[in-house]
């Protein structure tokens, strides 16, 4: 009987323990941290893709399209985001930064592109510029494992009437064409045409 007694009592000082804890507080999200750290990743990801862009002009007179061009070579090697045949076109002319090939605008070069390959259902092009230095080639990542929801950071060279500054801009995947591949990305500040550079 004593140790039924002596049990029921430490059940009583356990659960009385119990009842004077302090209750568990849910942990709220430090939203400065979190907007620090994103700053952080947007500015390490803008500073990467910088040396890699360049700007691009097709055609001439009042006929001409101004692009972002990504360096795909050391070598010159340069991808347009328009698909170009020999004879539908008469200028391709690409700006390079004296630095050899940040957008961060300042001293530009300018030089004539040379048509090496394109892709009609891509809708891009291989150009080839001359330069006096080596350019920046970009890092490609792996397209699959790109997610629909997954926030991007779109880029492109500001072109001559921005001093060839880098533009940057924060959007998301939309979701995938009858391809498969990731189309409809939104980046409300770039437009389509000039050739966005997406990051993930």
């Amino acid at each position: 009987m004593k140790r039924f007694i002596f049990g029921l009592a430490m059940v009583s000082a356990v659960l009385a323990g119990w009842s004077c804890a302090a209750p568990l507080v849910e942990q709220k999200p430090d939203v400065p941290k979190i907007l620090t750290t994103l700053q952080g990743d947007i500015n390490k990801a803008a500073q990467v893709i910088e040396p890699s862009l360049v700007y691009a002009e097709i055609g001439s007179g009042r006929n001409v399209a101004g692009m972002t061009g990504l360096v795909v070579s050391s070598s010159g090697e340069i991808l347009l985001p328009a698909y170009l045949k020999q004879d539908s076109y008469d200028r391709v002319e690409v700006w390079v930064s004296a630095e050899g090939g940040s957008a961060s605008g300042g001293n530009y070069n300018a030089y004539e592109a040379a048509l090496v390959q394109s892709d009609e259902r891509l809708r891009v092009s291989i150009m080839k510029i001359q330069t006096e230095a080596p350019l920046t080639p970009v890092n490609f990542a792996d397209a699959y494992v790109v997610q629909i929801g997954q926030f991007v950071l779109g880029a492109v060279n500001g072109g001559k009437s921005n001093d060839f500054k880098l533009l940057v801009d924060v959007g998301f995947v939309r979701g995938r064409n009858d391809d498969g591949d990731f189309d409809q990305i939104q980046c409300p500040g770039l437009t389509s045409n000039q050739g966005a550079v997406m990051l993930t």
